[in-house]
């Protein structure tokens, strides 16, 4: 019977490795944020965001998608000269925003991220297509509010939720 446990025992651990998603590194701001992003994620080019958010990007924002777009991540710096002790102090008036324009936050909270306050926050927009599932964070990196905005189709959140809670607490800032 403990060879037979033994042996299950194995083959679960081994399931469970083989399992496990591979991940690759980005890293942004000149090396002050670095983060974990699933492997089918590549920087968009300049057609794709004009195409996707009708814009130019500039350069301090990088857009990052699926091969289909229907999971995007967007870095973006906000605002510089911020403390992050403000950050917290200063957490109604960024999610204020959201109320502004008529979103409901799924998830509004203050997290702990390699020892770094982040702001969290969650909702749903509508789209022609369906709704689409958003959350993003708010950071403080070298004394610049950086944004990461992460956003997914309905249709794939089940997958994708996941992926994104990993991406955010993979989150290392410099």
């Amino acid at each position: 019977m403990k060879k037979l446990f033994s042996a299950g025992l194995c083959l679960c651990i081994v399931y469970f490795g083989v399992g496990q998603t591979k991940t690759k590194t980005i890293s942004l701001f000149n090396n002050k944020l670095t983060m974990q992003l699933p492997p089918d994620v590549t920087l968009m080019t300049d057609e794709q965001v004009q195409i996707k958010y009708h814009k130019t990007p500039d350069k301090n924002t990088y857009f990052y998608s699926d091969h289909d777009a229907d999971f995007s991540i967007v870095f973006s710096v906000m605002a510089e000269n911020v403390k992050e002790e403000d950050l917290v102090k200063n957490k109604s008036g960024l999610i204020s925003q959201f109320s502004a324009k008529g979103y409901k936050l799924e998830e509004n909270e203050v997290r702990k991220v390699s020892n770094h306050n982040f702001i969290v926050v969650s909702f749903y927009s509508e789209v022609p297509d369906g709704r689409v599932f958003n959350k993003r964070f708010y950071a403080v990196a070298d004394g610049e509010l950086v944004m990461v905005a992460f956003n997914c189709t309905e249709a794939t959140q089940g997958k994708r939720k996941p992926e994104i809670d990993s991406c955010i607490n993979s989150t290392e800032i410099m």
